[in-house]
């Protein structure tokens, strides 16, 4: 997130966002969990079990707070999205600057 308001900040033209991964996921290369998910995948009895990374949802939590979105679940979760001018605003807000090795 904050490399995308670094970008905007940067002058680009921002169409998205993409929160990635939602859950755990194997590897590319290896098939290894890489535990980097919203959730952990945990193998339970044979079964592969949902387990919430709490420092990844107080992140998530956090960026909503700050886009001025919803914080709690409510009957229709797509029913208030993110606007990109939310975005651009949070960026000339918050003065985001790129990493000094991104180019």
């Amino acid at each position: 997130m904050e490399e995308s308001l670094a970008a905007v900040n940067d002058g680009m033209d921002l169409h998205g966002i993409c929160l990635f991964p939602a859950v755990d996921m194997p590897d590319w290369h290896d098939g290894k969990w890489l535990h980097n998910g919203i959730c952990d995948l945990i193998e339970a009895d044979g079964d592969l079990k949902r387990v919430p990374d709490k420092a990844y949802i107080d992140t998530l939590r956090k960026w909503q707070k700050e886009l001025n979105r919803v914080t709690v679940l409510d009957e229709d979760p797509f029913s208030d999205p993110v606007e990109l001018q939310d975005v651009i605003d949070a960026a000339k807000r918050l003065k985001k600057r790129s990493d000094a090795d991104w180019s």
